[in-house]
């Protein structure tokens, strides 16, 4: 949980180059692979967060095609939504 969290401080405000750079280190596979299989809420959260803080309004329309939205936001739902989920995944 820890490095997620320290990723998505770091994507927060970070230019374009960086982020591009951090997602082809983490991957996007990897990143549909830990929000299909994530069981603990905690870190879901904290991925959730990563993703809401690289989709900043400056970046989102260079980024969103690269993470294919309709399949990004069907992961999302597919998940057991607790009250905090629900919020988390309204502001992604």
């Amino acid at each position: 949980i820890n490095s997620i969290w320290a990723l998505r401080n770091l994507y927060y405000l970070a230019p374009f180059n960086i982020k591009q750079d951090i997602i082809n280190g983490l991957t996007i596979d990897r990143i549909y692979e830990l929000l299909e299989q994530c069981t603990d809420e905690k870190f879901l959260i904290c991925l959730l967060s990563l993703l809401r803080n690289l989709f900043d309004d400056k970046d989102t329309d260079a980024l969103l095609p690269i993470f294919n939205p309709t399949k990004l936001l069907n992961v999302c739902c597919k998940k057991k939504q607790t009250e905090e989920l629900k919020f988390r995944r309204i502001f992604l």
